[in-house]
């Protein structure tokens, strides 16, 4: 395993780890809002916006883990006709389309993030710079996962497909 792929694999465990505890976070939130408003007769002017920012973070993170481990939708019409060098080559193809868009995500995202910087939230007045750096960090960690795959695809093309990627793995 190459040093790109090691990286992947660490920023993807540390991003799944961070996900659970937003998770859990998003939970304790919104069991807390349900007790309130069902016992208390009160909701909880916080929760609501609190839970849509945390669960914005989990989905952004998660499609960046979920594009890690190949569990995203795809079309595998061609791909699961071609087999060695080909399918890798298509794979490489696919992957660069892929990482164009987690390139706009990063660059989009930066400059939404810093142009919304001076915004707050109504409930709990968070400066909304830190909801929208969800998706320019969500397309770095997409282009450190694209990377990495594509490199390996590079190298089984060139190793005679003795290289495995976290996509050929799940399609087994």
């Amino acid at each position: 395993m190459d040093l790109l792929a090691k990286i992947s694999d660490r920023v993807n465990k540390y991003s799944k780890y961070f996900t659970a505890c937003l998770l859990a976070a998003l939970t304790v939130i919104i069991t807390i809002q349900v007790i309130s408003r069902r016992f208390l007769g009160s909701s909880l002017t916080w929760s609501e916006e609190t839970a849509r920012y945390i669960f914005i973070w989990i989905i952004m993170l998660g499609a960046a883990s979920g594009l890690k481990e190949g569990y995203h939708v795809a079309i595998t019409v061609l791909m699961d006709r071609l087999k060695g060098k080909s399918r890798k080559t298509l794979d490489i193809i696919v992957n660069i389309c892929i990482l164009f868009l987690a390139i706009f995500l990063l660059a989009a995202g930066v400059r939404l993030a810093v142009t919304i910087s001076g915004q707050l939230s109504p409930a709990i007045r968070l400066n909304m710079f830190w909801v929208y750096l969800s998706v320019p960090i969500s397309g770095a960690i997409m282009i450190i996962h694209l990377a990495s795959e594509i490199t390996q695809n590079v190298k089984g093309i060139f190793a005679g497909d003795s290289v495995h990627t976290a996509k050929d793995m799940n399609a087994k």
